[in-house]
């Protein structure tokens, strides 16, 4: 997933001063979701991969699942902080844009292409269903390259909802409408069922100095969200107390990353999968399982089979950081500075000559 913070005073400038145990953080849920899928697979029921071995599998790791919101409170946070520093919604968006983007059109060739070779059951697309896929949201008529993709379309509403904020400058209304949108998820409205988890980041976020009776308030809000749909969704991670004590924990870890509390978190091989998570959430699921598929085939044990994959996510995800997501999004960060120092030149020179 996509966020990490920096203490820079720009979102478009480099990136040098981070929270690390926050990446560090986001290493540890892009690994345990990797581990969920492969450890076992949902394929493992499937009678093509259960007679290549994949439901005796060595382990399992089920809490897994819940990697994924801990990326989401962690995004509230992150967020709401560039957005406290960014001068413009185009600022916004083009920071956006180079993060996200790059990465996620190349995870999604890779992805496409990988099935349309080899295949993989449940994820079959036509070329123009995959197209439908480049803009992150969901389109109608579109299916889904990746299952795991539908966290993306998560994240693009709530960028959506703060973006707008920005851009119509009322983003010190952020918690009321954010607070509108968890209540509307208590009423049972379907796409704000994880806004609960954004506002708990951004809650921790804006009592870093202190906390207030708003986010007391706003914290009751989000537990009441989370237990109802806990207890009374339908969804199968949502249910029951073991995913209110999940959202807990994670929320208890960022606030431990942001205060200082988890320093041992930052170590090289946690940091470096940090680094490396987005693009390792983006190929990780369908391609890992191929792979694993494909040397089970060749008469490799599941179990060795699933662990390469693991170390060919790894290192696929490395080298899509290094050859795409870190030098196209330098590029697009290089071309947005150089565009609005221009303009602004501009803006002074016709001001000059007036």
């Amino acid at each position: 997933m996509p966020d990490t913070p920096s203490s820079s005073d720009s979102p478009l400038s480099n990136q040098t001063h981070r929270v690390k145990e926050l990446d560090a953080l986001r290493g540890v849920a892009a690994a345990t979701v990797m581990l969920f899928h492969y450890f076992p697979s949902w394929l493992a029921q499937t009678p093509e991969y259960q007679a290549l071995g994949f439901d005796r599998v060595w382990f399992t790791v089920p809490w897994g699942r819940y990697g994924v919101q801990l990326f989401f409170v962690i995004s509230g946070y992150v967020i709401l902080m560039t957005l406290n520093r960014t001068r413009s919604v185009t600022d916004f968006a083009a920071s956006r844009f180079a993060r996200l983007f790059p990465a996620y059109w190349a995870g999604c060739v890779l992805t496409y292409t990988g099935i349309s070779i080899l295949g993989y059951p449940g994820y079959s697309v036509t070329p123009w269903q995959a197209l439908l896929n480049l803009p992150m949201v969901a389109v109608p008529g579109s299916k889904a390259i990746e299952g795991v993709y539908w966290t993306l379309r998560e994240e693009m509403w709530f960028y959506l909802v703060m973006g707008g904020l920005l851009a119509i400058g009322r983003l010190r209304w952020c918690f009321v409408v954010m607070g509108g949108l968890v209540f509307s998820s208590l009423c049972t409205l379907a796409f704000t069922r994880f806004m609960s988890l954004f506002l708990l980041g951004m809650v921790l976020y804006d009592a870093r100095s202190a906390f207030r009776r708003r986010h007391a308030v706003l914290l009751a809000l989000c537990a009441a969200d989370i237990i109802r749909r806990a207890m009374f969704g339908k969804r199968g991670d949502m249910a029951g107390w073991e995913y209110v004590g999940a959202i807990t924990l994670c929320a208890g870890l960022v606030l431990g990353a942001t205060r200082g509390w988890l320093r041992w978190l930052a170590v090289p091989p946690l940091l470096f999968l940090g680094r490396i998570s987005y693009c390792l959430y983006l190929i990780h699921a369908s391609l890992g399982m191929i792979l694993a598929r494909e040397l089970a085939k060749r008469g490799m044990p599941a179990n060795i089979s699933l662990l390469c994959a693991v170390a060919a996510a790894v290192t696929g995800a490395w080298l899509l950081h290094v050859g795409v997501e870190r030098p196209a999004g330098n590029a697009i960060r290089r071309w947005y500075a150089t565009r609005s120092t221009r303009q602004a030149q501009t803006t002074i020179d016709a001001t000059k000559q007036a």
